[in-house]
């Protein structure tokens, strides 16, 4: 039993060690982020062997001229993206008004649903809501 117990506190050990060093690692890892402000930017950009993409929904971008991606659309090319093992991140970055507090809530669950794999954010508020809501 003696025998088990140890075991088991080593492995817990060794499962902590490998996570720390999976997040050095991560850490010093260097990628291309690139800019995909429409279709065929981003289409480029994969088959250019870009590690991740950026891009703008239809909600809470600061470019609200660019040819920004419905959820529908993003549902798509966040497939398309990781078929290619390419990472989405998403902007999230205009400041949010405190009316547009359930509705932010609402576009992050959406994104969170669809797979995205990180967001680029400007708002501390928004952050805060983030770590809440998604327990970060």
């Amino acid at each position: 039993m003696k025998k088990l117990l140890k075991f088991k506190r080593k492995l817990k050990h060794t499962k902590k060690i490998q996570l720390y060093q999976t997040a050095r690692r991560r850490l010093n890892e260097y990628g291309t982020l690139a800019p995909a402000g429409s279709r065929q930017a981003l289409t480029a950009a994969v088959q250019s062997g870009a590690d991740a993409v950026y891009l703008g929904g239809p909600q809470f971008g600061a470019r609200y001229s660019a040819e920004n991606f419905t959820i529908e659309e993003m549902k798509t090319w966040v497939d398309y993206c990781h078929l290619y093992g390419v990472d989405v991140h998403v902007t999230v970055n205009t400041l949010v008004k405190e009316k547009e507090i359930e509705s932010l809530k609402e576009y992050l669950k959406q994104l969170n649903e669809i797979g995205v794999d990180a967001l680029i954010v400007q708002d501390m508020g928004a952050v805060e809501i983030i770590k809440r809501l998604f327990r970060i």
